[in-house]
């Protein structure tokens, strides 16, 4: 009687920034995989997750490694293959809660030279982790340097809108324009405190006015 054949798991990814780069389209990562499974004697499983963020803080955006994980969870899943770490994820959070899992039911991880790392030897796991590390910085990094750049070329790149100022497209990002409602009374508080000097004067104002936060409250001005 032969024996069943293990299933190699190849997870596929890329993001947004990454789609045009040659070498990390899905098909590259595909027929990397299936290369791979063929050379191990596995049956290849595609679990391609298309287009998706890594770096959000859980795997609420990504419905395939949300589904591989439960399955890890389930023990149907002991070989996962990816082109590179990074795939799995570049948010810390959520990567160490992924390896956490995978150690935790003894899964085999594998990366596009054909590395095998076994989760459960405490070297490979630790290099692993590192690999991981790393691509967490430099994903950091990565989204640093994005936001400086768009803020450079006058976009808008903080979560909050700042009071008297509303967020306007232009299809390749967000600016601020005045506000249609707010900006009248933003205008009127810098001219009450060029005259009086008092941030209180400016409080007095907002309050008797009933002006709204930002957050759409009206008592809550400390200035």
């Amino acid at each position: 009687m032969s024996k069943k054949k293990e299933t190699l798991y190849i997870y596929c990814r890329v993001s947004t920034i990454e789609q045009a780069k040659k070498g990390s389209s899905l098909k590259t990562q595909e027929a990397m995989g299936r290369k791979v499974a063929k050379k191990l004697g596995m049956k290849a499983e595609v679990r391609n997750e298309k287009s998706a963020s890594s770096s959000v803080s859980n795997l609420a955006n990504r419905y395939e490694a949300h589904k591989l994980m439960i399955e890890v969870g389930q023990g149907k899943v002991k070989h996962i293959y990816v082109s590179e770490i990074s795939r799995l994820g570049r948010n810390s959070q959520v990567w160490y809660g992924m390896l956490a899992e995978m150690i935790k039911h003894k899964v085999k991880l594998y990366q596009a030279d054909g590395q095998i790392y076994n989760l459960q030897d405490a070297d490979e796991k630790l290099m692993v982790t590192l690999l991981s590390a790393i691509a967490v910085n430099r994903q950091e990094k990565r989204t640093i340097r994005f936001a400086i750049n768009k803020f450079k070329d006058g976009y808008y790149v903080h979560g909050n809108t700042i009071f008297g100022y509303k967020k306007v497209s232009d299809g390749k990002g967000k600016k601020l324009a005045e506000c249609d409602v707010n900006g009248k009374h933003l205008k009127q508080m810098f001219k009450i405190y060029a005259r009086t000097g008092k941030t209180r004067d400016v409080q007095d104002y907002l309050l008797k006015n009933n002006v709204l936060t930002i957050r759409g409250k009206t008592k809550l001005w400390k200035l």
